[in-house]
């Protein structure tokens, strides 16, 4: 590939000149127009890129953002990749992308990603605060700005944009309950802030429309897809006439559980949650006619990586990091 270098060599000029003209400095260096229009030219037809080395060693800038996302398997993340793809390629960024499969090694990319001085790091955190704050001091050392997305850490100072899970998640229940639902169950976890937020918009919904609070109606152990199915046959022997789900990503034995007993959606029982429900009834499609009715939410994944990314961006031209935590609404969706 032809470099700045070569032009110069070729017009038998220096490569300082060169690199003035194409960074259009050369009037104020005093280059003449016609050798400005030379070198321009052949930058044009030869499509001739800088020394991206020397760029890095001129401003200590490696033009790489750092991208931790916890599972690429799922189309919310992937969108979120778009959206910062979106905003960081325009400006000339590429993404260092790595998966950290729900923050099992989330640890070790952060060190990876710090030893290499990328420009930033964009991370879907999983490990508890007192793990970054530990990493707090080469950060700052090396001038590396983080920026969480779609997650975020209560009371940490590193920025954050994320759905505004508290405030969808009041509305999801406020739409059962309009549809007469009284005794709503609740599936979820405490595992991450979001869930926390999301928890406390099911009891806002609950307190706001006068319906007492039961705690035999919630269960916060889905972890995973592997989540014990005891703690659902106690809710349901509660008779629960909805189940609000905090996600429908790891709903699957829930609804084969529902489909045995023969509750039915919206016949015996009412459904809302957050992701989209579709995802999970694909994956068992012998049963998906017992569910022709639930609510869901789907989050603005290109959105918040776009959000994510223009933050970023002014937080590296700033050098100042606030600890405000961005939100976007999510979208309602119907299954019918």
């Amino acid at each position: 590939m032809k470099t700045l270098s070569s032009i110069a060599k070729e017009l038998g000029v220096s490569t300082a000149t060169v690199s003035y003209v194409y960074n259009n400095k050369w009037k104020e260096k005093r280059i003449g127009e016609e050798l400005a229009n030379k070198i321009l030219t052949l930058i044009k037809e030869q499509n001739i890129q800088p020394s991206m080395l020397g760029k890095q060693l001129k401003t200590g800038k490696t033009m790489i953002i750092g991208a931790i996302m916890p599972d690429l398997s799922r189309p919310h993340f992937l969108a979120v990749l778009r959206g910062l793809d979106s905003v960081f390629t325009p400006e000339g960024y590429m993404l260092l992308l790595s998966n950290s499969r729900l923050g099992m090694t989330e640890r070790s990319i952060l060190g990876t990603m710090i030893s290499r001085g990328v420009d930033g790091i964009i991370s879907v955190p999983y490990l508890q605060s007192h793990a970054y704050e530990e990493l707090a001091p080469d950060l700052a050392r090396k001038k590396i700005p983080m920026l969480f997305l779609d997650n975020y850490l209560a009371n940490s100072q590193i920025p954050a944009v994320s759905t505004d899970n508290t405030k969808t998640s009041e509305e999801l229940v406020k739409g059962l309950i309009n549809q007469g639902a009284r005794r709503i169950a609740y599936i979820g976890s405490d595992a991450l802030q979001v869930c926390i937020d999301r928890f406390a918009g099911y009891r806002k919904a609950l307190a706001d429309t006068g319906i007492p609070f039961d705690e035999k109606l919630v269960c916060r152990a889905m972890k995973n897809e592997n989540a014990p199915l005891s703690y659902m046959e106690l809710l349901l022997e509660q008779n629960p006439d909805a189940v609000f789900a905090e996600s429908f990503l790891y709903f699957e034995p829930y609804l084969q559980l529902l489909h045995a007993k023969g509750l039915r959606s919206p016949e015996r029982i009412k459904l809302a949650g957050f992701d989209d429900i579709h995802y999970v009834l694909n994956k068992i499609p012998e049963i998906s006619s017992s569910f022709r009715a639930a609510t869901y939410a789907l989050q603005d994944g290109e959105g918040i990586g776009r959000r994510a990314a223009e933050k970023m961006l002014r937080i590296i031209k700033d050098s100042h990091c606030d600890a405000e935590v961005s939100t976007l609404p999510a979208f309602i969706k119907n299954l019918n």
